[in-house]
């Protein structure tokens, strides 16, 4: 019999309870890994205990694993050697729930299943609402690890970005990196403020930014070919460095183009602060579910 395993990053936010209950539902696993922050433990505590409830109530075994999420090298190791102990069969199928998982952590989550060639699915559900701040004072951005790209010396650097709310996050990578050119895909639609939230200001950085329409929430392999369309015609001439400041799917944008385009380095660019109430509810009816 397929074993079916369910791997999430426990979140504060109600959707992060709820959705996790919908994939037990919907995906029926026999066994559920819950990674957690030590950082963000106690945030965190009523959700998985509510979660493991109710995976008691369906039969479902569950496993907590504490990671720390500021330290980037034992955290990337730690998390290869529980998806390796996890998944002892090559016929397991996953579905990785990353709601609110961090985005460096939805990388090496991707990279571990697609390097076992694991069949998997990737989940992902909406908020209702935001509140007026969701991160604050950003740290240093940085290479993701086995994601980092190949950048040749005599090259100038494009910063491609996938929107989000944050301008505060793109001017970091702009100071960091000081690239010569910036590409922008930005989040179409007027869902949760998008137009009036969503708006760099080219001025504000002193550098030409270019955007271009993306459905960041689709996670389809269709977004894959609209970014390789955007940067086809630069590909020879710039080391390309990508990010998303934008919804969850967009990280599984990001890693599928790598993998087509090795050349390209992700970055992630991590939070000291987070806001414990910057979501509220979930949107069943706009649930992310697609193929890794």
């Amino acid at each position: 019999m397929t074993k079916r395993l369910l791997v999430t990053v426990a979140g504060w936010e109600e959707r992060f309870l709820k959705g996790c209950e919908q994939d037990v539902l919907t995906f029926k696993p026999d066994h559920l890994l819950i990674l957690f922050s030590q950082e963000y433990s106690e945030w965190t505590s009523q959700n998985r205990l509510s979660l493991i409830d109710f995976c008691n109530n369906n039969d479902v075994k569950v496993t907590e694993e504490l990671l720390s999420f500021t330290d980037q090298v034992k955290s990337f190791q730690s998390l290869v050697d529980l998806l390796e102990k996890s998944i002892d069969d090559p016929d397991t199928v996953v579905r990785f729930n990353a709601t609110t998982s961090p985005r460096d952590i939805i990388w090496s989550v991707l990279h571990v299943l697609d390097a076992k060639s694991i069949r998997a699915s990737f989940s992902y559900y909406r908020a209702l609402s935001y509140g007026d701040w969701i991160s604050r004072d950003a740290g240093v951005p940085r290479l993701v690890i086995k994601r980092s790209g190949i950048m040749y010396p005599d090259l100038q650097t494009c910063l491609l970005v996938l929107s989000g709310y944050d301008d505060h996050r793109l001017g970091q990578l702009i100071r960091k990196f000081e690239p010569r050119k910036v590409l922008v895909g930005k989040q179409t639609g007027d869902q949760l403020g998008n137009v009036e939230r969503n708006n760099p200001q080219n001025n504000d950085f002193g550098i030409n930014i270019e955007t271009f329409p993306l459905d960041c929430f689709d996670g389809s392999p269709q977004s894959v070919e609209d970014i390789l369309e955007k940067i086809k015609p630069i590909g020879d001439n710039y080391n390309i460095i990508a990010t998303t400041l934008g919804p969850k799917p967009s990280a599984l944008t990001l890693f599928r183009l790598t993998k087509i385009n090795p050349n390209v380095g992700l970055v992630y660019i991590p939070a000291k602060e987070y806001n414990q109430y910057y979501s509220h509810g979930i949107d069943l009816a706009k649930t992310t579910i697609a193929d890794i």
